[in-house]
């Protein structure tokens, strides 16, 4: 048997054997889906710098820092009365989550909510308390959370969950282990003496749900038994997760192979959020199951492991911004599993927008709870499900990397873009010779984590946490420098960047860390003194996938062909300086990882993987300041130490899955060795191979007729499901506006002929196809897939008024060399009732320019009211065609599609004069 099939057939009879293995443990109880909240409270240290107001040698706290700016400083920029004195967040940071569980409690005495509230807020909350300003006062806030805890489940789980926290709201999942360890245990050394130890929780919720599997031996070492994390992100690592790129589907880059380690799911739930983040898929049920995740060292094989538990990105963020029912509850019973229910996590931020508010805790969180009640579920806690439903040994599962959608320019982007983005040039992307203001702050990060470190074991100072998090006069320099280096970690002052002047308040820290301990380093660059490692980020790839197409916000939404070479590169440093940096890598024998597979996670390997293969990495200094006058930072506090960049570029692999790590010596001979990480290269021709073929799908009748049967046949000749021993059918309508789950079997006619046959939903206007084995390959038309205009008779009144296409190409696709007719309709779009509207166009990803200027457009033809057509020849060398309209005359009104342009893949006329048209 082919060893992935064989490894994919014993997953599955594993989840299906779970009811026996722990119903038994189970009483008697309701086995429906259930549903909880989790809140997330934070503000960060603003100024993290010595504090300009008590005598003690820390950073300021938020009403020093108001008093600051009321005395004329004008740092910090941000309006902390204004942040700190909205009466929804005073409400809130003293008790309202506490508060709207009470309500509830008589009539779901079961219910409960997780809340991570960050040892920063308790700091600055503390400060405005003890001082008496803007609303706060006493001991509420920690008597609040004290209160809610003291409530219990009917199994003991507290009601009110202080879940365990980063500090200081740094994404750990980008950050080196002893910055995440340092992050754990300070949060528990602030609850432990403000609460007490019994306050410190199993759980743990990680800054921006931005999870990876690298925490998981931190997590466990500090006592942590389970962990939030994505819904979307344990589906995404399913072999079949349907992607589909933009509004209607993912907003950012496809899953890579190499990740998909999940049993087929088959079945996905597909609910659109709000604001367009996207419509994520959830696999259904396992995207709703606690499981357990594990992580295994890559030098000893030792096995860690904590339960994760998921959360549903579209519902979470729908609570959030606005009243929710409990219909979504329902869209899981089909699938429910009795011996391990479905779990809905709505988890967002508790102190903004709507889910910060009075309506949403004392009316959405009762109105939901009722609701539920209603439809025969129930309202629950994460730990008390835990204690009802504890996960089987056996049931593991895979979590990429990546957070929740929420975040703008992110979506749940894999590589975390809103905090990483790719390193660029004044010509665009470039990993080798780029620089970018987030990438930046990882590379000060870094290199203040290595003085640090080496700081430390050079001077024999002791490190107690207590001390860190209430310095004195008995805190050493290492610790004073913990203290500062650990304020400066804040995530949002990555992600704003540029906004007020979030960019210099990392530097801020650092160079104020490095002030304490630099002079323990006197004298000791190359010494023998010095026996610590370098610091080595962890590694980055750009693009994500290579040999395949890649898409998200780093590639303006649309989907950019890559060949399969591509860039490794990282920021390294040591005291000592660098004596060598190495890529290492190794192909494995199967192209895929499974759940049970050892070797690839290891340094020495073993069966299924081959020897490692070493690439010298090539060092460059690494600006402290904008290099290229982009003109959207302003330093005005350059950090004294900044990490080098290292690179290297990887060619000449295609379809071949590798292992990776980067190892860095110093000039002492000491050793450091990144976390191993995996990547499947594709074989460069395409996303998922094959071209755009009009024979490839027919379908009977053409056109479909909406409420009648249509057979679809599929014709996998030459195609990426070449020898498949079974296809499915993934399909949709109007765009993918609406999926239908699970994939249709397909029935092999032979000849490499595949069809399916189904009913034309009464809503269609169009229908969606793309085709795939159930496992990790795909058929997708180069990412364009197949769709097919339905007719018929009119719509039901249930579906709503049927949007018209914005834009067509006739042909469709459009064929290089040839002509093309475009036809715009802007009817419901900027450009309604324009009287002029020209289109700006471009080729491949408007590269390496545009055929016409942005301000001196083509002029459209208005065949009908809000029509515009439009004809020119497609080039040569057009992989893709890329347009915007506007309409040609100051104030310049643009309709770009939502930021994403449009984007048509081309084809190639093969033989013109044969007779009908056949496409590559």
């Amino acid at each position: 048997m082919n060893r992935i099939l064989m490894k994919s057939r014993v997953r599955d009879l594993i989840l299906a054997a779970l009811c026996t293995t722990i119903g038994s443990a189970i009483p008697a109880q309701n086995t429906r889906p259930k549903v909880t909240w989790h809140w997330h409270l934070h503000q960060p240290i603003y100024w993290n710098d010595q504090s300009r107001v008590t005598a003690t040698d820390r950073y300021e706290f938020a009403w020093e820092s108001i008093t600051e700016k009321d005395g004329g400083s004008q740092f910090p920029e941000n309006n902390l009365r204004d942040i700190f004195g909205k009466d929804d967040r005073k409400a809130v940071y003293q008790g309202r989550t506490r508060d709207a569980l009470g309500n509830i409690g008589e009539n779901h005495p079961d219910s409960g909510a997780s809340v991570s509230y960050s040892g920063a807020l308790m700091e600055n909350v503390e400060d405005l308390a003890n001082a008496g300003q803007i609303g706060y006062g006493g001991t509420e806030w920690k008597d609040s959370l004290k209160q809610g805890h003291g409530w219990k489940t009917s199994t003991g789980a507290p009601r009110l969950d202080l879940v365990n926290f980063s500090f200081h709201h740094g994404l750990l999942a980008l950050l080196d282990s002893e910055i995440v360890d340092m992050e754990l245990k300070t949060f528990q050394e602030k609850v432990r003496v403000e609460l007490g130890s019994q306050y410190i929780s199993k759980g743990f919720f990680p800054t921006e749900m931005a999870f990876s599997v690298r925490l998981i031996p931190v997590l466990e070492a500090n006592g942590i038994e389970w962990s939030i994390v994505s819904g979307h992100k344990v589906a995404r690592a399913c072999p079949d997760y349907p992607y589909v790129r933009g509004t209607g589907g993912d907003i950012c880059n496809a899953p890579n192979m190499a990740d998909a380690r999940n049993p087929a799911a088959r079945n996905y739930i597909a609910r659109s959020a709000p604001d367009s983040r996207g419509t994520p898929r959830h696999a259904n049920p396992l995207s709703y199951q606690p499981s357990w995740i594990e992580y295994i060292d890559p030098n000893t094989g030792e096995v860690s492991k904590v339960i994760g538990v998921p959360s549903d990105q579209a519902m979470s963020y729908a609570d959030g911004f606005g009243p929710l029912g409990a219909s979504f509850l329902t869209d899981l019973e089909a699938a429910n599993d009795p011996a391990q229910p479905s779990l809905v996590v709505l988890a967002h931020d508790g102190d903004n927008a709507f889910g910060g508010g009075f309506s949403y805790y004392f009316e959405n969180v009762p109105n939901l709870a009722n609701a539920a009640a209603g439809l025969g579920n129930e309202t629950t806690s994460i730990q008390h499900y835990l204690n009802q439903f504890p996960p089987a040994e056996s049931r593991v599962f895979h979590v990429e990397d990546g957070g929740w959608i929420n975040p703008d320019n992110d979506f749940g982007s894999p590589t975390f873009n809103q905090w990483n983005y790719p390193l660029i040039t004044q010509n665009g992307f470039d990993p080798i010779n780029g620089w970018h203001n987030k990438a930046r702050e990882m590379a000060v990060f870094h290199a203040a984590l290595n003085r640090l470190l080496t700081a430390e074991q050079v001077s024999g100072l002791s490190r107690n946490v207590n001390r860190i998090v209430f310095p004195d006069t008995s805190t050493n320099a290492t610790e004073r420098g913990w203290h500062y280096l650990l304020g400066a970690l804040d995530s949002g002052n990555v992600y704003f960047g540029a906004a007020l002047d979030q960019e210099n308040k990392g530097a801020l820290g650092c160079n104020e860390m490095a002030e304490h301990v630099d002079p323990l380093l006197a004298g000791i660059a190359n010494s023998a003194m010095d026996m610590t490692p370098p610091t080595v980020w962890l590694p980055q790839r750009y693009p994500y996938n290579p040999g395949s197409f890649n898409s998200g916000p780093a590639h303006n939404y649309a989907e950019v062909f890559n060949n399969g070479d591509f860039a490794i590169w990282t920021f390294v440093y040591d005291v000592s300086d660098i004596e060598s940096v190495t890529l290492k890598y190794r192909m494995d024998d199967d192209g895929a990882i499974g759940l049970d597979d050892t070797a690839n996670h290891l340094y020495t390997g073993g069966a299924g993987v081959g020897e490692w293969v070493d690439l010298p990495m090539e060092g460059r200094p690494f600006s402290k300041d904008e290099p290229f006058d982009f003109g959207d930072v302003d330093y005005f506090e350059l950090p004294l130490h900044i990490s080098d960049h290292y690179s290297v570029e990887v060619v000449d692999l295609r379809e071949v899955l590798i292992d990776y790590y980067v190892e860095a010596v110093d000039l002492r001979g000491n050793v450091t060795r990144s976390p191993i990480q995996h990547v499947w290269i594709g074989d460069g021709a395409g996303s998922n191979g094959g071209g755009g073929g009009t024979d490839v799908v027919t379908i009977d009748p053409a056109p479909p007729v909406r409420g009648q049967q249509v057979t679809v046949t599929y014709d996998s000749t030459g195609r990426s499901l070449a020898g498949a021993s079974q296809v499915y059918l993934h399909y949709g309508i109007n765009d993918w506006e609406t999926v239908f789950s699970p994939d249709g079997e397909m029935i092999d006619a032979g000849d490499g002929l595949w069809t399916y046959t189904f009913t034309v939903d009464d809503c269609a206007a169009q229908i969606d196809f793309a085709f795939n084995d159930g496992m990790a390959t795909w058929d997708s038309n180069n990412g364009s897939d197949w769709h097919f205009t339905a007719t018929g008779p009119p719509f039901p009144n249930e579906c709503g008024e049927q949007p018209t296409q914005t834009v067509i190409t006739v042909p469709s696709p459009p064929v290089r060399g040839e002509d093309v007719m475009i036809t715009y309709h802007s009817t419901g779009r900027n450009l309604e009732g324009a009287s002029d509207v020209r289109i700006h166009y471009g080729t491949n990803n408007w590269t390496p320019t545009a055929i016409t200027d942005p301000q001196n457009a083509a002029v459209m033809m208005e065949t009908t009211d809000d029509v515009w057509e439009f004809v020119f020849e497609v080039p040569q060398g057009a992989v893709q065609i890329d347009m915007v309209f506007n309409n040609g005359a100051p104030p310049t009104v643009w309709d770009n599609n939502d930021g994403n342009d449009w984007h048509f893949p081309t084809v190639e006329l093969i033989n013109p004069e044969f007779e009908g048209w056949m496409f590559r």
